[in-house]
This record gives structure tokens, sequence and C-alpha cells, in this order.
């Protein structure tokens, strides 16, 4: 008999326990949300969403109500930020969420940085570089480019483009500025000043030997010598069979460089040219020798001296020689 009671209380205490044990786990909120924060994340976009940052587990409705809650604004390219755990418990409760029922793993602080790429001084003296030679009117194996002034430039991570914006006279000669505008996915990320020096090293027309005013120019008086077009004026001569035949303003002494403005004007009679005065008449042409007294082309009135009778009047140039007279 005794071993009968003895039975039925170990029933009944098993009864009573399983029936308690399966109490306080229908009573209790089962913990099925579950938010994990990782110590260090690389992230891109305008701001710092949870879920860039962390794992989030759990109910569908518990993981898009929390993915895209806002942290705080992403650092700059490259850099870092650090959160910290309170910060990130506040935004939770700021969205809504009882803290109390998310397993929430979190460490005290939280570096976030930002997805980026970089262009060292090195690429950027290559952009200048390709862009210079793609738009200078100078053959490339003249061109020495040097002095490059520019920074490393670190962008967000996404589609990036570039281009440039330059003065409308520049004339690739000398000191080179521009301004880098780069963009990330279509919108504008960065402007850099950026600038360089262009050093032209081409043949350019000098003076072989003195050459005395009003002196038409020969082959001989010329010769090519390679120098800096940076460093001279920008109408420097670079084709000597432009101005064979030319006649100089002023003397020019051996050695000087060669511009257009020493030269007169691309006139038939220069003045101070031996020239034939002509008078035609139906029966006969009468001729004198003459002296022009202003410069003239072709066609052009211009005052004349006749050598033989000193006399001074006008006539019409017909040639490079000759000045008609009408009787």
């Amino acid at each position: 008999m005794r071993d009968k009671i003895l039975g039925i209380q170990i029933f009944i205490g098993t009864f009573v326990g399983i029936f308690c044990f399966s109490l306080h786990f229908a009573l209790a909120e089962p913990e099925t949300d579950r938010l994990t924060v990782q110590e260090e994340s690389m992230i891109s976009g305008d701001n710092v969403l949870l879920g860039g940052i962390a794992t989030i587990e759990g109910d569908l409705s518990f993981i898009q109500k929390t993915e895209n809650i806002i942290i705080g604004r992403i650092p700059l390219p490259g850099m870092e930020r650090t959160f910290k755990r309170e910060q990130i418990i506040g935004r939770l409760k700021d969205n809504g969420i009882d803290v109390k029922k998310v397993n929430v793993v979190c460490p005290y602080e939280v570096k976030v940085i930002t997805e980026s790429r970089q262009f060292t001084s090195e690429d950027m003296r290559h952009i200048i570089s390709e862009y210079i030679f793609a738009n200078m009117p100078w053959a490339q194996n003249e061109v020495k480019l040097e002095d490059f002034t520019c920074r490393p430039v670190t962008l967000p991570k996404g589609d990036v483009a570039y281009s440039f914006a330059v003065q409308n006279n520049e004339d690739y000669l000398g000191k080179f500025n521009a301004e880098i505008i780069f963009t990330v996915n279509g919108a504008e990320a960065k402007k850099e000043n950026v600038s360089a020096v262009i050093r032209v090293l081409t043949p350019v027309a000098v003076c072989a030997r003195l050459i005395e005013r009003h002196a038409p120019l020969n082959p001989g008086d010329i010769k090519m010598e390679v120098k800096d077009l940076a460093n001279l004026s920008k109408k420097t001569i670079l084709d000597m069979q432009s101005i064979i035949g030319k006649r100089a303003k002023a003397s020019i002494e051996k050695g000087m460089i060669l511009r257009p403005d020493m030269f007169e004007a691309d006139f038939d009679i220069h003045k101070g040219d031996m020239i034939t005065i002509a008078v035609d008449k139906d029966l006969f042409r009468i001729t004198a020798p003459g002296e022009a007294l202003e410069d003239g082309s072709r066609g052009d009135m211009i005052r004349i001296c006749n050598l033989t009778s000193k006399g001074k009047l006008y006539g019409c140039v017909k040639s490079s020689k000759e000045v008609e007279v009408k009787y």
C-alpha cells in the first residue's frame, strides 16, 4: 500500500512539473527577432542604413521595418565615422522598435567606412596629359609636359566620368590651367583645379645674317633652330617659305627670331624700288626710269619720281617693275 501511494505521488509531481514547464513557455514571448551589428562596415550611398551595418533576422515585417533605419550620414569618400552603441539603440527606439523584445548584439563602437575610388597624383597627371595631347595643335613628339600641379582625388564608388573646363583662348603653350569636373553616376561629385607647363620644342625661323632695311629675304638669310615656343612670341614664324622675298621693315640682326611684324606688307612695289615708268598710246610707247615713292599693289595709284626729269607724278601699278602713267 505504501508503495502504491508513493507511485501516485511521483506521477502527480511529474505531471505538475510538465504542466508548469509548458505553461512557462506558453506565456513567455518567443525571442525570434535578432539584430547583429558588425564592428566595422564598408558602405556606399548617402546615409548609413541599419541594414548596411547589421545582420537582421526575424519576421519579415521586423526586417522591413528596421533595415532602412537611418543611423546617420556617411563619411566622406575614403574617410571613416564611428557610432556608439547608445546611438544605434536610440535610433531603434526613435523608430518604434521595442528593444526589450529584440536580441540586439552590438559592440560598444561601430566603425563605418565609405566605399570609394582613389585617383592618385600619377592618375591625375595621366588624365591631364591625355587631355592636352588630344586638344593641342602640336605634334606629340615636340611636346614636353612638366611642373604638374594636382592632388589625389577620392570619389564615392560608382560610375565615374570627368570633363575639363578651360579658357576659350587656351593656346596650349606655357602654363596650362584647367578645372576637372568629376561626376559619379551622372551627378557632379567634385571639382579640382589643375595645371601644368607645356613646352613645345620645334624649329623656328632665325635670322642667319644681318638683313638691311627694305632688303628682301633670300633662303640663305634664314636658318631653322629648335626653340621652346613657350618662351617666344605667339607670332614666331615656323615656316621659312612664308617670308622668302619679303622685305625687312628695319635692320634685323643676326640670331634674331623672326616674326611677321618685322616685314613689310606684301606689296608688288615698295617705296624706294627702281621702276619703269611707261606711257602707252595707240601708235607709240614711251618708257623712262623711275623710283616708287609709295608702296602699292597691282591697280593701285602711287606717287613716283621720273629720274630723268626729276618730276613727281602719279601712276597705276601694272606689275612689280612697271607703273603706267596716263598721257
